[in-house]
């Protein structure tokens, strides 16, 4: 391919300016423009057969000149035109099309659509409205390249043959745009303002702009114009971060870690001690352990997260001296702060501390002003290198650091701090980051799309701004641009149209260094002539990063966190001792015996998990192992005994200080677990929730209700159901709630005092206790709910290394056990601004004892989320996570320690997004890992994987499949694929409509209840609970067994394989008709509530 392709420009000027003459910019050539007649339209659309749907009347000019393109990288070019006679135009020349040029590619990217390498002589482009769309859309930095192969693929996902929903929605803005008109300094879809390049001038890097203007121009994307863009741009970048081609070019995707495992020691000798591994690091050269004589210190977590990733060793015990290395893989620039916490688990303020090799640091830190007395500037970290705007994966930004514990410090907590959005508590943290990413990945490639340049490093530029001096000067100047909006305590964003000036510095003194490299780089064109264009980039990410369409679409860089967490802490040797359920005296018998011990963090960081073999025959009374504790937060100890693949006994802890004093030496009894489950299990209904004697109660009944979904009724009167939301449990106070919508309830709307159908709740007492209610709420919900209950298992007492037991001889609950606490979702905020108090909020429900709800508007929150969680689960580390079907979305919010003003509460960070079957390479799953097609349920197991439930039916594409997700929204490797290979994905029938999903148990061994109905629902013999097994014993396949005539809406299991089920019949009086509490409001039959059945297996033999 010659370095050039010819073109003719053909362009819409309908709407042109009169009397002014027009010319296609490109890398500063002009190329006048002629008005079409009936006799070259005639010729171009011969020629040209992709012409010819379009009318004369959009058809309007074209080149006579032929326009060399270049055929190695992409290029923007531009319509422009003089202004003589238009004043509201201050610029010396007008703007009218903008459009983007990628050439044809080569084969060194697998295509989904074959090209030919080389052009086929003359070609034709079309700059109108749409072209304009295009290019503003492709500013955005999760968009814009400019290769020759990978600026193609980007713009495959704006063609009507390939991507007709996302070209439907640019077709919108285009005829947006020209509603807008034409750009001016007030008026149209961008406005001109000044822009200040008297430094450059000055100096002679640029020219002075032309005698009859004083000053150069820019163009500012109006409101209207970002508003009108933000459909089209969300459908892009949805569509793009499910194409597989993307993958480490435009998009990342990073390896999840919910549980870190040490390998497996056979046959542990039963005292004296046996040390088991260290931590492991998986998935990285780097071990987590750093040792030196007997001072240690480890990494909390070393995988990457939001494209960092850290590591550590010891330099110098003695002095408590370490470094850390830290690795870069976005294209963004971070400040690296440290923040020192004591054993009490306290921020320690230290105004003098610094670093131990690097003078320039705390120079710059001063100067700028950027340190806190806590949290202090350690350096920064470069992006990872980019050619023609493609990240280069082997040179990611790199930087070592080299500092000493101060006195009384246990941990240190390692932020990456840059470009963002989330919980800001310390705003001057990211202004170096935010700064240079502005001006070096965002200002500088916004330059650069429209002038040939060569495909050189961008290593050098970064040297050159690493240069103490010139970042001194640099961001301080950048300060002034970098204007952060606080939304009470709760969050902060950056405000991106604000941003836009930052492009400004590269013209100013203090960064003239930097300018000069950039001309350096120039092959044809002058950077002054688009200066236009300088903050077009950030225009885009205005478009599509604030809270309400990080919700809707998927982006990268900017939905990263300001502070990116990580942590390290000095490690001590924890003893973990295993002794057997006090009333048993002996371990479970059986072969083959295993067991599994785990550390769970109260943080992001990984469960430490290890699994090992006992011997046949073992007479031991003690299993002890030893494991490297990073010391710091809080923690708890579990133990998990198997016969096979029986979960036969367990035994925790509460959470516990993780100091020398509480974690050095811990000892655990098992409580053991009766019924194991196999390919036999067919549970059967047990009892039946009635309403009988004035009274709720669990009869004993073996047949299930009949009623189906068939029976949803939505009248707004009598005993009529219409929504089966969902079923918490509590084993920690044996409570179940369910939650459901109906009329005939007895109470009224809160909202207006209204009958009819209203969303309610009540709790209940589980079969074998006592029967205790909370009666319905004192008034019902017009906006959906769902209950969310600590699920996981109880801790117990000991004394002396002894169970504490009741009367009845049962291991008493511990009342230090951190309880995860039981909520409401209240929906009465939901439509308020999210950046105030709006959200669905986390409301406390008492269910110890059982309690009525609270309904009271002013109450505390204890979580909020941006969209409605269409299914919730608690986490065991402390955070409730959700899923919206709508937006495919993973909500994730850390519950507080104590209840929050609502606009107090942070927005839960959202992670996920929609999948697409777009090129994806993998016809199996349809949809690359980590995004979701429409998540019906989600879970999570008890060591912290969560789990969530997907399905998509159409004509053209039909998934149903399970996907494991870590705590930071990463997909996890919980699955094994149809070859045996580790996956987050467990594909389903497809056959069925999926309805909810639990997973009990841990990474030893899960079961995954699943509930579905086939065929149209309506027969009880429809629906189903199928049981899948993973793990690390899992069974070929994964299924393991399927109960049938289950006709349920909502399923809940606890640990010891009880299934529940939340009906889709009515509470009756045990002999079928139905029933419940009589009062005003209430239906025919009397309060209207949906029945709740106990499943059992058979137990074995």
């Amino acid at each position: 391919m010659s370095n050039f392709i010819p073109h003719i420009i053909h362009a819409d000027l309908s709407d042109g300016l009169h009397n002014e003459s027009y010319w296609v910019q490109v890398a500063g050539t002009k190329f006048p423009l002629v008005p079409h007649t009936s006799e070259t339209r005639a010729t171009a659309r011969a020629n040209h057969p992709v012409l010819q749907k379009i009318a004369d009347e959009y058809l309007t000019h074209y080149t006579q000149d032929i326009v060399d393109l270049p055929s190695n990288q992409a290029l923007r070019i531009s319509i422009r035109h003089t202004v003589h006679n238009h004043p509201e135009i201050p610029n010396h020349y007008g703007i009218h099309h903008v459009a983007m040029y990628a050439p044809p590619r080569t084969n060194t990217v697998t295509l989904a659509v074959a090209s030919p390498a080389e052009a086929p002589g003359l070609q034709a482009i079309l700059m109108d409205y749409t072209a304009t769309a295009n290019s503003l859309i492709y500013h955005h930095a999760d968009l814009i390249n400019q290769d020759p192969n990978y600026s193609s693929i980007v713009l495959e996902h704006f063609d009507p043959t390939l991507a007709p929903a996302n070209y439907d929605l640019i077709q919108q803005f285009a005829m947006s745009l020209r509603a807008l008109g034409l750009p001016t300094q007030t008026t149209g879809w961008a406005n001109w303002q000044l822009f200040d390049a008297g430094d450059a001038i000055a100096s002679g890097a640029i020219q002075p702009p032309p005698n009859q203007v004083a000053s150069y121009y820019s163009l500012k994307i109006t409101d209207a114009a970002t508003n009108a863009m933000t459909p089209a741009l969300s459908a892009v970048l949805n569509s793009t971060k499910n194409d597989i081609r993307l993958q480490n070019i435009k998009w990342n995707q990073e390896s999840g870690n919910s549980v870190q495992t040490s390998p497996t020691a056979s046959s542990p000798t039963p005292s004296p001690i046996v040390p088991a591994t260290s931590f492991i690091a998986l998935g990285t050269a780097n071990a987590v352990l750093a040792v030196d004589d007997n001072w240690r210190v480890s990494m909390s977590n070393t995988h990457t997260v939001d494209g960092l990733q850290t590591s550590i060793q010891v330099v110098n015990a003695a002095a408590n001296q370490v470094k850390i290395s830290m690795t870069n893989t976005y294209v963004r620039w971070l400040g690296v702060y440290l923040e020192f916490i004591d054993a009490n688990g306290k921020s320690m303020n230290l105004p003098n501390w610094q670093i131990d090799d690097n003078d320039d640091v705390p120079a710059i830190a001063n100067f700028l002003g950027i340190n806190y007395d806590n949290v202090r500037f350690a350096g920064y970290i470069t992006p990872i290198d980019t050619i023609l705007g493609i990240p280069d994966i082997f040179n990611p930004g790199t930087v070592d650091i080299t500092f000493t514990f101060p006195a009384g410090a246990v941990s240190v907590n390692i932020y990456g701090c840059g470009i963002g959005i989330s919980a800001l508590p310390y705003p001057l943290t990211p202004i170096l980051g935010g700064v240079y990413t502005g001006i070096a990945n965002f200002g500088i490639p916004g330059l650069f799309l429209g002038l040939l340049v060569s495909a050189a490093s961008y290593k050098p530029v970064y040297k050159i701004m690493g240069d103490a001096g010139t970042l001194k000067d640099v961001v301080s100047v950048g300060k002034d641009c970098w204007d952060l909006l606080y939304d009470g305590l709760a969050n902060s964003e950056i405000d991106w149209s604000a941003l836009e000036d930052i492009a400004k510095i590269l013209f100013n003194k203090a960064a003239e260094k930097i300018l000069e490299w950039c001309e350096a780089q120039i092959v044809k064109g002058e950077i002054e002539d688009e200066i236009p264009f300088a903050g077009w980039i950030m225009a885009g990410i205005h478009a599509a990063a604030d809270i309400i369409q990080m919700s809707q679409t998927i982006v990268e860089v900017c939905s990263s966190d300001f502070m990116i967490k990580n942590s390290a802490a000095i490690t001590i040797t924890s003893t973990v001792e295993m002794r057997p359920d006090p009333r048993l005296q002996t371990f479970p018998q059986g072969s083959p015996a295993s067991y599994v011990t785990k550390m769970i963090f109260q943080n992001n960081r990984p469960t430490n998990s290890s699994s090992h073999d006992v011997a046949a025959g073992n007479t031991a009374t003690v299993f002890s192992n030893q494991y490297d504790n990073p010391l710091g937060g809080q923690v708890k100890f579990e133990v998990d005994y198997y016969i096979g693949s029986w979960l036969a006994g367990q035994a925790t802890t509460s959470w516990m200080p993780n100091d020398e004093e509480h974690t050095s030496d811990v000892v655990l009894y098992l409580v053991d677990n009766p019924i194991p489950l196999d390919t036999n299990s067919i549970y059967s209904q047990q009892k039946l929730l009635t309403y009988q004697n004035g009274n709720y109660q669990w009869t004993p009944n073996t047949s299930p209700p009949t009623a189906t979904i068939t029976n949803t009724d939505a009248s707004q009167s009598g005993n009529a159901i219409s929504q089966w939301l969902g079923l918490a449990l509590s084993q920690r106070y044996a409570v179940l709630g369910m939650s459901w919508k109906a009329a005939g309830t007895g109470v009224t709307a809160c909202s207006d005092g209204s009958t009819g159908q209203v969303y309610v709740s009540e709790n209940f007492s589980i079969p074998g206790m006592s029967m205790k209610t909370s009666g319905l709420p004192s008034c019902g919900l017009t906006g959906e709910t769902q209950l969310v209950y600590d699920v996981f298992p109880p801790k117990f007492l000991m004394e002396n290394g002894n169970w504490v037991l009741d009367a009845n001889n049962n291991p008493q609950p511990d009342p230090n056990d951190k309880d995860l606490g039981s909520y409401y979702i209240d929906p009465r905020k939901a439509n308020n601004d999210p950046y105030l108090d709006g959200g669905f909020h986390l409301r406390q429900v008492n269910i110890n004892p059982i309690s009525t709800f609270n309904m009271a508007e002013n109450q505390l929150s204890w979580g909020r989320f941006p969209l409605f969680p269409d299914s919730i689960t608690m986490h065991p580390s402390g955070f409730v996570i959700g899923v919206n079907i709508a937006n495919s979305k993973i909500m994730i919010s850390r519950l507080p320690n104590v209840g929050q003003n609502d606009a107090e509460v942070p927005m839960a960070k959202m992670a996920a997004g929609q999948a697409q079957n777009f090129n994806t390479g993998n016809g199996t799953t349809g949809g690359r890992a980590g995004l979701l097609f429409e998540p019906k349920g989600i879970t999570c197991t008890y060591d912290g994987t969560t789990i969530v439930l997907e399905q998509m039916a159409s004509q053209s594409f039909n998934v149903a499949r399970l996907q494991a997700f870590d705590l930071n929204g990463n997909p996890v490797s919980y699955f094994s694929d149809q070859n045996g290979n580790p996956s987050p994905f467990m594909q389903l029938p497809t056959n069925a409509i999926y309805s909810d999903i639990v997973a009990i148990g841990d990474i030893k061994t899960t079961y995954i209840y699943v509930l579905f109905y086939t065929g149209s629902g309506q027969q009880a013999s429809d629906y189903s609970v199928a049981i899948y097994q993973c793990g690390q014993d899992a069974p070929a396949g994964n299924f393991l067994v399927k109960t049938d005539n289950i006709p349920a809406a909502r399923i809940q299991v606890d640990m010891w394989h009880t299934l529940y089920t939340l009906n889709y019949a009515m509470t009756t009086n045990g002999s079928g008709t139905n029933a419940g509490p009589s009062g005003a409001n209430t239906g025919p039959n009397g309060q209207t509530a949906p029945s709740m059945s106990q499943w059992l297996p058979p137990i074995p033999s």
